[in-house]
């Protein structure tokens, strides 16, 4: 598999994944991740994924924060912060699946961070028009977390 392919193949599978699990809900926006972790071996591993924040989930991120205490302006900045949509059910979550791809095809972390970067562009310049979106929908830039 070369280069070309492997970013085909990612943006491909979180297309996919976005019409067959999000088509029904009403997307507000689109986080993606790309990070390490070690396995029971204790390697390195990538891990790449979108989270997706719905109109639902993003209404009850604000309320519990409110519940918590934060004033309005704090409670609705959270409802932009990818990390409240994660769970350990991946029910929001997107992986790019088995990171194998990515960990054969990359000699380090540099070139796949730059092969993921590569995909979010054109995920980003896909027409989500087919889906139903809030009006302050939006593609986020890749967040990276070592």
């Amino acid at each position: 598999m070369d280069r070309e392919e492997l970013i085909s193949k990612i943006v491909s599978h979180i297309n996919e994944q976005l019409v067959k699990r999000f088509a029904q809900a009403t997307i507000r926006k689109i986080f993606f991740e790309l990070g390490m972790y070690w396995n029971m071996d204790d390697e390195d591993c990538l891990d790449f994924h979108a989270v997706i924040a719905t109109k639902e989930e993003s209404e009850n991120v604000y309320k519990y924060y409110l519940e918590k205490g934060y004033s309005e302006s704090e409670a609705q900045e959270t409802t932009n912060n990818s990390g409240n949509y994660i769970h350990d059910d991946d029910r929001f979550c997107i992986r790019f699946p088995g990171f194998e791809p990515l960990e054969k095809f990359c000699k380090d972390y540099d070139e796949a961070l730059e092969i993921c970067n590569e995909a979010v562009k054109r995920i980003q310049s896909l027409d989500f028009s087919g889906f139903k979106t809030t009006s302050d929908f939006s593609v986020c830039d890749m967040s990276i977390y070592d």
